[in-house]
């Protein structure tokens, strides 16, 4: 994969405290896009880690070349919430059933050549389920998917 740059920007207008913009492209691939929120969360860091990075793998890996990946965070519904669309091919109903099954490689085309053995979603649907998280995938009506972990707050928080 070619190098990425990045623009990190502090936002100050309707954001909230700490609110971030964020904006990447690689030299080959979909453009990320972040609007990042403050949202305190309790987890293993290691495990939250796992999450976020395959969710990115996957939206990137099946996704349109020239598309867009976007990340968002905050606090929907008082829960501390990572959401991340990206503008793939179409998914079907009967695809979304088997979306966080292990082993589940919806359709050649959507892997864009790229080799994986499908248990991406399955490790993120683990994780959730371990720190007590509501794990929603909905597909886009114009292809892609949105993926919502929704984390228990943290009771300091």
């Amino acid at each position: 994969m070619g190098a990425c740059r990045v623009r990190l920007h502090g936002h100050g207008h309707g954001r909230g405290r700490g609110g971030h913009d964020q904006e990447a492209r690689c030299e080959s691939g979909p453009r990320i896009e972040a609007e990042l929120d403050c949202a305190t969360m309790m987890g293993d860091p290691p495990l939250v880690e796992r999450l976020i990075g395959n969710l990115l793998d996957n939206a990137i890996r099946h996704n349109a070349p020239a598309g867009t990946v976007t990340v968002r965070t905050g606090v929907q519904a008082g829960r501390p919430t990572l959401v991340v669309l990206n503008t793939g091919p179409q998914v079907t109903p009967g695809q979304m059933e088997l979306i966080f099954q292990p082993f589940q490689r919806l359709r050649e085309t959507r892997l864009n050549g790229h080799p994986g053995h499908g248990i991406g979603l399955s490790i993120v649907a683990a994780i959730a389920t371990a720190h007590g998280a509501e794990l929603r995938a909905e597909p886009l009506p114009r292809g892609g998917l949105e993926v919502r972990v929704g984390f228990q707050a943290r009771e300091d928080a």
